[in-house]
């Protein structure tokens, strides 16, 4: 008798590590006692010779149990088919074996066969020359690639790109430039209030990718020389910068130069010796060279040279800030824990793709490994996508329901509705004759307004309000209740009116939106229940898709993202948001007395920033984005806002609650299309 084969979740093929330090870097992320799989692409030759060779390692730990690692191995021509066309693939078992002499000996004999590569003389095709050739294009690749990006990073390079969730103020980031080994080596500060503007570990060349055009900054950067931060003998110099902007006003420029005083003061509080200040109106005025010349003839000048000239030089300079950047990169592997921050890492096609560029200071290796798949992946493995829901929910309260959804059942038939006391007697009309003696449709909203919905209570009803069957699903209905009388012992029967009608009730504020009530509840979110138990789809805002690049630390990534519902979601692409997949990052537009707005910085980026308090006065967390094209990012910006103002109003306006509780009014709402 054969037994049924037992369903195992496939272990999800993960990112490991990337960076550009080539095999030797690659070799501090093997273990022994494990089995990875690591693409390399190598440079032969240079100039009008050079080749790109792309190499597949298959590390086969020797320290594995034979079971797991035959279980690994099983799926090792998946994980090679993510790396595409390679010219050789090569294996080991050790870690010590892996090294650019082992390697460059098993590739000769592919390589031989090359003849355009520089030099293709018998004396040169040798695994010494090879190595060479290899190490110093390497070397190359990673002086290039200091300016832009060391090595993939779990978190935020800049203190802007944190994201929601964290904060950093002017006087933390001071105090850390500040100190010899501190977290931050630049800082640059509003002219208004002396606010934090960013700050970072990424040294001069990043400090210069955040000064704004239009803007007047004050900064100051540490500058450290030695044999990195571990050196007893590093010497530290700190240089105020004072950045004015070509494209500032003059009115504006004279405003906010006054406040340099003010700054250099701030600055000195944390940093107390400033050697030497510069005035910049544009990035080339920063230039590295001059100005670690310029502190290096100070220094001799003033006797902090440490006795000697040599000790403050561009090499200095570059080997501490490689190793700032390297202390703060160290979260760059992702060992496939449950809690870890798989986020931290690219995934595997885009991780591929950057090692298969050819762009100096892009990424030359990758290690890719098996670990467990996230609840999203076995969903959508064992199940397959995920469905919209498709049974009624129960009534609940306004503020524990979910943003609601486009993707809602349709309502049940007008007779099998059921239907809340017309009266303390019971009698318990159905929908249907209710909608019959009424005979009213409602209107469309006015030309130019935003469609309102109404507040629901903050206690659960006894009964589900009432909804009436709409003819199609993009019909527009209203439900209303009549005025307040005195306290009897039953209520009214449930009337239905024109939506025109029920919006005129209260006055209108300039933009033509009805005035809120003072008593509303700005926690309460615009969410309903109907008598069939679905959530009110009305209170849902228009759903925009679209393509836009988040920033990553340095790198800019294609996401999708989706605009609905109060909530900016984006995934890695347009399939897992039709999926339903669980996305990568989601942002609350409108939450209790936290707002967003949306503002265009320069040309295609966009930039959300976060207001906090009833005042909505100062700015909190900030988050990047790029468009394609100008017009594309004015789009978005202006979508956003509009969203964001839509919501704000459904959170704002209160349920008119006349003498009885769950009633809920819809105000001229327009279903979404393909609803029911």
């Amino acid at each position: 008798m054969r037994k049924a084969p037992i369903n195992r979740p496939v272990a999800a093929v993960t990112v490991r590590a990337v960076g550009c330090g080539g095999v030797d870097e690659a070799r501090g992320f093997l273990d022994d006692e494990e089995v990875v799989w690591a693409l390399l692409r190598m440079q032969m030759g240079s100039g009008a010779f050079a080749r790109i060779k792309f190499i597949a390692v298959h590390f086969n730990g020797d320290d594995v149990p034979v079971v797991r690692r035959g279980r690994l191995n099983s799926n090792s021509a998946e994980v090679l088919a993510h790396f595409g066309q390679v010219h050789a693939t090569l294996e080991f078992k050790r870690k010590e074996e892996f090294t650019v002499d082992s390697v460059c000996e098993q590739l000769l004999p592919v390589l031989t066969s090359d003849s355009n590569l520089e030099g293709s003389g018998p004396d040169s095709q040798s695994a010494q020359s090879l190595k060479q050739m290899y190490e110093a294009i390497i070397s190359e690749q990673k002086k290039a690639a200091l300016g832009k990006r060391m090595s993939l990073r779990a978190g935020p390079r800049t203190a802007r790109e944190c994201g929601p969730g964290r904060r950093v103020t002017a006087a933390g980031a001071l105090a850390a430039v500040a100190k010899s080994r501190g977290q931050y080596n630049w800082v640059l500060l509003e002219p208004t209030q002396l606010e934090l503007h960013n700050a970072g570990y990424g040294g001069l060349d990043e400090l210069k990718a955040w000064l704004e055009d239009d803007k007047v900054l004050f900064g100051v950067i540490r500058f450290s020389f030695g044999n990195g931060k571990s050196s007893d003998t590093d010497c530290v110099k700190y240089v105020f910068v004072h950045w004015v902007g070509p494209s500032v006003p003059a009115v504006r420029r004279g405003q906010w130069n006054m406040q340099h005083k003010e700054a250099d003061t701030m600055v000195r509080k944390f940093c107390t010796v400033i050697i030497m200040q510069k005035e910049v109106h544009t990035p080339s005025d920063l230039d590295v060279g001059q100005i670690i010349s310029e502190i290096q003839r100070l220094s001799v000048v003033d006797g902090t040279a440490g006795g000697s000239a040599d000790s403050i030089s561009l090499d200095k300079y570059i080997a501490a800030l490689e190793e700032e950047c390297r202390e703060g990169m160290q979260a760059d592997v992702s060992d496939g824990e449950e809690g870890a921050a798989p986020q931290a890492l690219p995934d595997v096609s885009a991780a591929v793709e950057a090692v298969r560029k050819a762009d100096d200071g892009a990424w030359n290796w990758l290690l890719l490994g098996l670990g467990p798949q996230t609840p999203a992946q076995q969903r959508l493995s064992v199940a397959g996508p995920r469905r919209s829901l498709t049974t009624p929910m129960t009534p609940r309260t306004a503020s524990s329901s979910p943003p609601p959804r486009a993707d809602e059942p349709p309502l049940p038939p007008p007779d099998k509705v059921p239907s809340r006391s017309a009266s303390a007697a019971g009698t318990e009309p159905t929908v249907a004759a209710a909608v019959a003696a009424a005979a009213v449709v409602a209107s469309p909203p006015p030309t130019g307004t935003l469609p309102l919905a109404p507040r629901a209570p903050a206690a659960v009803p006894p009964q589900p309000a009432a909804v009436a069957a709409a003819p199609g699903p993009s019909a527009r209905r209203s439900l209303a209740s009549p005025p307040a009388g005195p306290a009897t012992g039953g209520a009214r029967p449930v009337q239905f009116a024109d939506a025109a009608d029920a919006t005129e009730r209260r006055p209108s504020v300039p933009n033509g939106h009805p005035q809120p009530r003072r008593d509303s509840n700005q926690q309460v979110q615009a969410q309903g229940s109907s008598r069939s138990g679905r959530r009110a789809l009305a209170a849902a805002p228009q759903v925009k898709h679209g393509s836009l690049r988040i920033r990553t630390g340095w790198w800019w990534s294609r996401r999708h993202f989706q605009l609905h519902a109060g909530h900016l979601r984006w995934w890695q692409n347009q399939e897992d948001s039709e999926k339903q997949v669980d996305p990568l990052g989601e942002i609350a537009l409108v939450q209790g007395e936290t707002r967003w707005r949306a503002e265009r910085t320069q040309g295609t980026r966009l930039e959300l920033v976060c207001q906090r308090g009833a005042s909505r006065g100062r700015d909190g967390e900030r988050f990047m984005l790029q468009a394609d094209d100008t017009q594309t990012a004015s789009d978005w910006v202006e979508e956003i806002g509009q969203h964001i103002r839509y919501v704000d109003m459904l959170l704002s306006w209160p349920l008119p609650l006349e003498g009885r509780q769950g009633d809920i009014r819809s105000y001229g709402i327009s279903y979404p299309e393909g609803a029911s």
